[in-house]
C-alpha cells in the first residue's frame, strides 16, 4: 500500500493555483514501525542510532513519471520491525509527503539497513 499525506496532496494542487509553491530543499526517508495514512503519520522508528537520512533523487523519467533514489540510503537501526518508509520535508518534524506500507522486516540494535540505489521509487500517473 502507498501513499501521499492529505497535507502534500493539498500542496502539490496548489501548484495549479500558483500558490504555496516551495519544496523542501532537502527531502528525508524515515522509516516507520507502525505505517502511516494518509491522514495519519504513522510511528517512527527511534533510538539506537537511529535518524531520518537525505535522499537524492535523478530526474523524473518513465510513463507514468517517476523518479528513485539516485544513492544507497543507510539506517543505523534500534531494535524494531519496520511495516513502512517515508518521505518527509525535514530531518526531524517536517511534512510527511509519501509513505509505503506492506514491510515487515525485523532489526536488532545496531544493524544496518539500506536502501539501495534506485529501489525508492515515486510516482506519479
Amino acid at each position: 500500500m502507498a501513499g501521499k499525506s492529505q497535507t502534500h496532496e493539498q500542496s502539490v494542487l496548489n501548484v495549479l493555483r500558483a500558490t504555496n509553491i516551495t519544496a523542501p530543499a532537502t527531502t528525508y526517508v524515515g522509516l516507520l514501525s507502525t505505517a502511516p495514512t494518509d491522514t495519519t503519520g504513522g510511528t517512527e522508528a527511534s533510538g539506537g542510532g537511529y535518524a531520518r537520512q537525505a535522499a537524492g533523487f535523478a530526474a523524473p523519467s518513465g510513463s507514468p513519471s517517476q523518479i528513485a533514489n539516485a544513492a544507497d540510503i543507510l539506517f543505523t537501526m534500534p531494535t524494531v520491525t519496520i511495516v513502512a518508509a517515508a518521505l518527509y520535508s525535514a530531518v526531524t518534524a517536517g511534512t510527511l509527503l509519501y509513505w509505503v506500507g506492506g514491510l515487515s522486516v525485523a532489526f536488532t540494535s545496531g544493524d544496518q539497513a539500506r536502501i539501495a540505489a534506485s529501489a525508492l521509487v515515486v510516482q506519479e500517473d
